[in-house]
C-alpha cells in the first residue's frame, strides 16, 4: 500500500491536473528527447545519465516532482518558498544566491524557464555549474512532460509513467463522475 507522502504527492498532481481539465489541447512547448539525450528548454543537450547525487532546485513544482519521485534524499539546495525544510535554502526563485548554490557543490541545478531569471541561468552556467531548465508548463501536456524529464533525469521514468498513469486514470474516473465528455462544447480554461 502506497504511504502518505505518495498518496499527497498523487493528489497534489491531481490537483493539478484538474485544474487543467478544460483546457485546450495546444501543441505541448517542450523539449525534445532522445534515448539517451535530453535537450532542455534553452537548447542544452544532456546526456544520460546525468549525475544526480547532489541537486538543486530552483523551484517549488521541481521540488515537488524530485518529492514525488522519491528521489528528494538527493536535494541539497531549495528556495525559500520550497515546502520541504530540511534543505539548505538558496534564496528565491527570482534571486538565489549564487555564492550559496556554488557553496554547495551541485552536480546537477533544476530550474525553470518561466520561472527563473534567465541572467541566473546564464551565470550559473558560466560558472560551469550544470543546469537543466525544464519548459514551460502552460497545459496539462506540458506539465506531463516535464514530469517525464524530471523522470528521466531522476533515472526514474518508470516511477514517473506509473504515477501519470495512476493520475490519468483517476482523471478519466472523475470525468466519468462529473459527466464531462470530450470536446463536450464547454468553454476551456487553464488555471495556475
Amino acid at each position: 500500500m502506497p504511504n502518505a507522502n505518495y498518496m499527497r504527492n498523487i493528489l497534489y498532481l491531481m490537483l493539478l491536473a484538474c485544474c487543467l481539465v478544460g483546457c485546450p489541447k495546444n501543441e505541448p512547448a517542450h523539449p525534445s528527447v532522445s534515448a539517451d539525450t535530453i535537450v532542455d528548454a534553452t537548447g542544452i543537450s544532456f546526456k544520460l545519465p546525468v549525475s544526480t547525487g547532489r541537486i538543486i532546485s530552483l523551484a517549488p513544482s521541481i521540488t515537488e516532482n524530485i518529492k514525488t519521485l522519491d528521489a528528494q534524499g538527493s536535494l541539497v539546495g531549495r528556495t525559500d518558498f520550497c515546502k520541504i525544510t530540511d534543505v539548505a535554502s538558496v534564496g528565491t526563485i527570482l534571486e538565489p544566491s549564487i555564492e550559496k548554490i556554488i557553496s554547495l557543490k551541485p552536480d546537477l541545478i533544476l530550474a525553470t524557464k518561466e520561472g527563473n531569471n534567465p541572467k541566473t541561468v546564464e551565470r550559473l552556467r558560466g560558472l560551469k555549474a550544470e543546469m537543466f531548465v525544464f519548459g514551460e508548463s502552460n497545459s496539462w501536456d506540458d506539465i506531463k512532460s516535464n514530469f517525464r524529464l524530471c523522470g528521466r533525469l531522476l533515472d526514474k521514468s518508470a516511477k514517473a509513467e506509473q504515477i501519470l498513469k495512476d493520475i490519468q486514470d483517476e482523471l478519466s474516473l472523475i470525468n466519468v463522475r462529473v459527466g464531462i465528455a470530450p470536446d463536450d462544447g464547454r468553454p476551456e480554461y487553464f488555471y495556475q
